[in-house]
């Protein structure tokens, strides 16, 4: 597992050097604190791959590395990537010297992480979806996941989808059951067209026949995915990737508890904690801004940013807060939180500018 993250300098992080917890990590600040991008960074780190990033440097320390590795049991694990090229690095916890690695070590940390960062969107969860490969898989915005569900119901694997429905029943008691229903819908494809020696692309629409997912509730039967509120199905795709086969080992998500009720906050920490002690490989590094959702967690679990006046953002551990010898054991996360703020992360900064 990742226990802990380091990077000098990428996009808006600058000087970023804090501790991951097993198995449930949670950052926390204002909008535009650079959260999404620490776990872009995490991800880009651990596994070298570095999609739509020209220059990045970071390490994120791993435990629990075995051969083929040929690493410590606690080492740092770096991705350095300029001009579109990834270059993997490692580096031991004393004295950070290089040690060997090539990419078939890069390939066993990503086969023993299996990262996922998901940045869920109703409109992409609840779209009809359609798909030419055998095992559709789920998109990182929750698209394909109609597909995805009807693909195991098709397969007789229903225990799956009783499992993310008696796990959504937990979220929203009014549901019932979660189906799937053929649907139709046109995709733009374009076809290059050769005339005599010149060649032109043509762009047509064609008609396939897809899923549409589908909800049964107490009061209604057969409501379409768009029709439900936008907790339920973004709730729905991230129950499909945890319930699912091949789920990830590394779950990096934005806005975890977006749009559910505080009580279904809460539930939804119940449901990853009972997840988390069937699978202990699992370790979920999520963003909130939600109080409530801190209620429910160690304050050893948050992460606090803000961004300084240099423009850049900085991170902490909520522990790290000199108050929180003080307050530890009297006032929840959420509490804490709720009343130190995340200014705090710069202050010494500011002191020492001043």
């Amino acid at each position: 597992m990742i226990t802990g993250i380091q990077v000098p300098e990428f996009k808006i992080l600058k000087d970023v050097s804090v501790p991951i917890r097993e198995q449930l990590t949670v950052v926390v600040g204002p909008n535009g604190s650079g959260k999404s991008t620490l776990l872009s960074s995490i991800k880009a780190a651990a596994i070298g791959i570095c999609p739509n990033v020209n220059q990045f440097q970071g390490i994120v320390k791993l435990n629990g590395l075995v051969p083929p590795l040929f690493l410590q049991r606690e080492a740092w694990i770096g991705c350095i990537a300029r001009q579109g090229r990834s270059e993997m690095i490692a580096k031991n916890v004393k004295g950070f010297q290089p040690i060997e690695y090539d990419g078939r070590h890069q390939r066993r940390i990503q086969e023993m992480l299996q990262p996922r960062f998901l940045k869920l969107s109703a409109e992409a969860s609840s779209r009809v979806s359609y798909n030419e490969t055998a095992t559709p898989t789920l998109g990182d915005d929750g698209a394909n996941l109609a597909s995805v569900i009807g693909s195991y119901l098709k397969s007789g694997r229903t225990d799956v989808v009783d499992s993310i429905t008696t796990s959504l029943k937990t979220l929203v008691p009014q549901i019932r059951r979660v189906w799937v229903e053929n649907a139709s819908l046109e995709r733009e494809e374009t076809e290059i067209i050769s005339v005599g020696s010149s060649q032109y692309p043509v762009t047509r629409k064609k008609s396939y026949w897809g899923e549409r997912l589908m909800f049964d509730t107490w009061s209604y039967k057969g409501l379409p995915a768009h029709e439900m509120s936008e907790g339920t199905i973004l709730a729905t795709a991230l129950l499909t990737l945890l319930h699912g086969e091949n789920p990830p080992n590394l779950l990096l998500m934005d806005d975890i508890d977006k749009g559910l009720h505080p009580r279904a906050i809460a539930s939804l920490v119940e449901i990853l904690k009972s997840i988390m002690e069937q699978r202990s490989d699992l370790q979920i590094i999520a963003t909130t801004h939600s109080p409530y959702l801190l209620d429910q967690i160690p304050v050893e679990s948050v992460i606090c940013m803000h961004v300084a006046d240099d423009g850049y953002a900085r991170a902490k551990p909520l522990t790290d807060h000199p108050e929180y010898p003080r307050w530890k054991g009297v006032m929840t996360a959420g509490e804490f939180w709720g009343t130190m703020g995340d200014e705090w992360v710069i202050r010494d900064e500011k002191a020492i500018a001043q």
